[in-house]
């Protein structure tokens, strides 16, 4: 793990059902009012996703600032987007769909995305509003529309997820294509214009998935967490 706290950017994923006899461990972890925005769920899955999300997170970040889990301050930003206040040199975002949680960390700002692939998801009346024209075309024109515009919104997402700038941004006008983009302030909702990297990527379920990190960065590195990461602090009966 000594390798991991040296990393300038890196993507955590956890598999959900792999934690969900956790859930209520990692409930107890949750600050009030994280936890009563969990309770505001209303569908079960939704509200699980939202408490391994901030409990894995705490657990994390606890590891890579030497503090109990419980003691890390996690403030909300524009768009609920995670801060770290008391430690601004670190930088975090966190997406869940589906049975997956991923978290980001990074000494430069990053966001991430994943989203549940739903084959009837119904993309064309979201189009104009969310891609450009030469978008537009290459999603319809593809073998799986629907895929692709999952490709497309997760790059989308994660680079917007960046600044916490949010979905209400010109949509149309945020790259959604895989490399280093050189953007205006406005486009991202930073405070300066600059150049960020997109990467695209899937789960092995084949959830579509992206990240975004401010650069000049080196590449994120990826680690998949299996469930001996959350027995260090809930020990198997």
């Amino acid at each position: 793990m000594a390798a991991v706290w040296a990393d300038e950017a890196a993507v955590f994923r956890f598999f959900l059902p792999d934690y969900s006899t956790h859930i209520a461990r990692l409930y107890a972890l949750l600050q009030p009012e994280e936890q009563q925005r969990a309770d505001r769920y209303r569908q079960v899955s939704d509200r699980q996703r939202h408490i391994a999300g901030r409990g894995l997170l705490r657990i994390l970040m606890g590891l890579y600032l030497s503090q109990p889990p419980a003691g890390v301050v996690i403030d909300v930003g524009p768009n609920q987007k995670p801060e770290l206040t008391n430690h601004p040199d670190w930088h975090i975002n966190v997406a869940h769909a589906g049975n997956w949680v991923l978290i980001a960390v990074g000494r430069v700002p990053v966001g991430i995305d994943v989203e549940e692939y739903k084959p009837d998801f119904p993309v064309a009346s979201l189009l104009p509003v969310t891609f450009g024209l030469t978008e537009q075309q290459h999603i319809l024109e593809s073998d799986d529309a629907v895929a692709l515009f999952y490709r497309f919104w997760t790059r989308k997402e994660a680079l917007l997820k960046t600044t916490g700038l949010g979905v209400g941004a010109d949509l149309p006008a945020v790259p959604c294509m895989d490399g280093n983009h050189q953007l205006s302030a406005k486009n991202i909702g930073a405070t300066k214009a600059g150049c960020w990297t997109v990467l695209g990527f899937s789960l092995p379920d084949g959830s579509p998935a992206a990240v975004a990190v401010a650069s000049p960065a080196a590449l994120p590195h990826w680690y998949s967490v299996d469930t001996e990461f959350i027995h260090t602090y809930f020990p198997a009966a």
